[in-house]
């Protein structure tokens, strides 16, 4: 059987408060000082593109995943990660980081009484954290908060606590690569966003959240088949995948 790749901006995969977990049998969290260096390299590459008027684009790789019916939810679907659960997570990460630079920016405007960049950053914040981290979803007419991503067992209590500012004490080698992954991600948001003007401020963080725009290939989409052929399609080289800017 052949699998059709869908061709997209990483952000457009997190659209419509999708739900992603990682299966039993996937190992924890595994990119190291290497993949997390990477990332902030292409991550200042583009911020700077974008801060100087010429946009580049940045191909992240490919995501397959195996859609599911959520019992109880009326056309809800929940995603099984087969391959990407690395980019996906670090990516919910680097929108975490811009989370608290908005946060930051609203304790700032506070302060001085900027109403008007108060209110853009509490709106970007909420659209932020609703399609990146968590958002609020009635199931069988019960509302919860349903996390955007879920890890392993291992590794998720430590990554909700993480991404929810809970300084959670890492015991496992995939909960010091998330710290590890989170940190630096956090301070080079810092360094590249931070400015004493506000205005100047939210348009840096404005740039950096193009960065969950950059091109990606998700396979399969919807009507997708079982998790092993999925998988095995994948790894056949069965996807055909063209590498495409924005």
């Amino acid at each position: 059987m052949r699998v059709e790749p869908e061709y997209g901006a990483v952000g457009t995969f997190f659209q419509n408060q999708p739900m992603f977990k990682i299966p039993k049998y996937q190992r924890g969290y595994a990119w190291g000082k290497d993949e997390i260096q990477d990332f902030l390299h292409d991550l200042q590459k583009i911020f700077n593109a974008r801060k100087g008027k010429q946009p580049k684009g940045h191909f992240m790789g490919g995501i397959v995943s195996v859609e599911h019916k959520l019992s109880g939810g009326v056309s809800r679907h929940w995603h099984e990660l087969v391959d990407g659960q690395q980019r996906i997570a670090t990516f919910v990460l680097l929108a975490t980081a811009i989370l608290r630079n908005y946060e930051n920016i609203i304790v700032q405007a506070q302060k001085v009484g900027d109403i008007a960049n108060q209110t853009i950053a509490e709106k970007r914040s909420v659209r932020l954290l609703a399609r990146f981290v968590e958002f609020e979803q009635e199931i069988n007419r019960v509302t919860s908060t349903q996390k955007v991503m879920e890890l392993t067992k291992s590794d998720d209590l430590f990554f909700t606590d993480l991404i929810r500012n809970q300084n959670p004490a890492a015991s496992r080698d995939s909960h010091k690569r998330l710290k590890y992954a989170f940190e630096n991600i956090l301070k080079t948001v810092n360094i590249l966003s931070k400015d004493p003007n506000l205005n100047t401020y939210l348009d840096h963080l404005e740039i950096l959240e193009q960065r969950l725009k950059a091109p990606g290939i998700r396979a399969p989409g919807a009507g997708c088949p079982p998790l092993c052929e999925a998988y095995a399609c994948w790894r056949a080289g069965k996807v055909e995948a063209k590498l495409q800017t924005c």
